[in-house]
């Protein structure tokens, strides 16, 4: 769906795609259950001594779950289970910071936090 729409893969690990569109800036890293066409795959290296904890946005949706990280746009993924698509996030995560950083990028700091609201019934 990404490919129709302009963006072009640029890398692949595993599940995991990375897609680049001519026209804009962003990186797209897409992690879903079945393997990509391309079956060129490398190792994550390490990120660094110091952990980053990135917030994770989690959706469940009819037959699936989706998870994205507001800190990373585009940083996104989807599963059959909660469990998996944590899972498949956190693989994502590393991916697309290791892109932005192959690619001379900053990497976004975590800065998002979460909350949750009681609303009354009105």
């Amino acid at each position: 769906m990404l490919e129709k729409d302009g963006w072009r893969l640029v890398r692949t690990r595993g599940s995991h795609g990375q897609y680049k569109h001519s026209s804009k800036l962003v990186t797209v890293t897409v992690a879903a259950r079945h393997p990509l066409r391309n079956p060129e795959a490398s190792r994550t290296k390490e990120l660094s001594e110091e952990t980053m904890r990135y917030m994770v946005v989690i959706e469940r949706g009819e037959r699936s779950w989706g998870a994205h990280v507001p800190d990373l746009p585009g940083c996104i993924a989807a599963g059959e289970t909660r469990d998996e698509a944590l899972r498949l996030v956190g693989d994502a995560i590393r991916f697309h910071i290791e892109g932005l950083e192959q690619d001379g990028l900053p990497v976004p700091a975590p800065s998002t936090e979460s909350e949750f609201v009681e609303a009354g019934s009105a």
